[in-house]
């Protein structure tokens, strides 16, 4: 189930892997997350004793949003064990040509093949675009979306 934003006077929920505005809940032996950037996943309840959650560095959190994101195209729910979190220190983000890749995925995705269809690519205000291309922040989407433009 996609992210909502809180009705008014209930407070914010935050994403167990990222810190992101989330919806968050327990499902018997998973912590159930439907987050702004990473999407919808499961954690096993036992891991954050293993591993602090949400992720310490700003370029962990990317990496795993990231992940999270690419594990949703065959599984909207993938659930996160240790096994993930233990091999986000063995990868990294892609490359800045592979950001700008993604950027071309994601746009095809949001116009449907369609060339003439209008989208938002407002990394302020839709924060799911940094995790798929794999972004750390607004200004790396930033930049990708200039270099892409630059490159017509």
């Amino acid at each position: 189930m996609p992210y909502k934003q809180p009705a008014p006077g209930e407070p914010q929920q935050c994403c167990d892997v990222c810190g992101s505005p989330a919806n968050t809940r327990t499902n018997g032996a998973y912590l159930v997350t439907d987050c702004s950037r990473c999407g919808d996943f499961q954690v096993d309840r036992g891991t954050p004793d293993i591993f602090p959650l949400p992720l310490l560095s700003d370029q962990k959190r990317a990496l795993a949003s990231h992940l999270i994101r690419r594990m949703q195209g065959s599984k909207r729910q993938p659930i996160l064990g240790a096994e993930f979190f233990s091999s986000l220190s063995a990868r990294t983000l892609p490359t800045p040509i592979e950001m700008s890749d993604n950027l071309l995925l994601l746009v095809a995705e949001r116009t449907e093949g369609r060339p003439g269809k209008l989208i938002s690519l407002d990394p302020s205000t839709d924060m799911s675009i940094a995790a798929f291309i794999g972004a750390v922040d607004t200004q790396d989407v930033l930049w990708a979306i200039r270099n892409v433009h630059e490159q017509q």
